[in-house]
């Protein structure tokens, strides 16, 4: 999920956020074990993002705004 900052120094709202379909998406793949993380291989050992592993799982909560109305979703 790419989120993408406001390019204005004084306002911190998200210009785009994930959608309702995105959380739960990527919240099955975490339950099942296949959620792949994005990041560049480690600086120090260069060791591929694709060998991370999720050690934690907890229910995060995120704000959606959907028509102009800030929903909640669980995930």
């Amino acid at each position: 999920m790419a989120y993408t900052k406001s390019v204005t120094q004084n306002k911190s709202v998200l210009l785009q956020s994930a959608t309702r379909e995105q959380i739960q998406r990527h919240t099955e793949q975490v339950q099942k074990g296949t959620a792949t993380c994005s990041l560049a291989p480690c600086l120090r050992c260069g060791l591929a993002s694709e060998f991370f592993t999720h050690h934690e799982k907890r229910k995060r909560n995120f704000y959606i705004v959907v028509e102009q109305i800030v929903e909640l979703v669980i995930g």
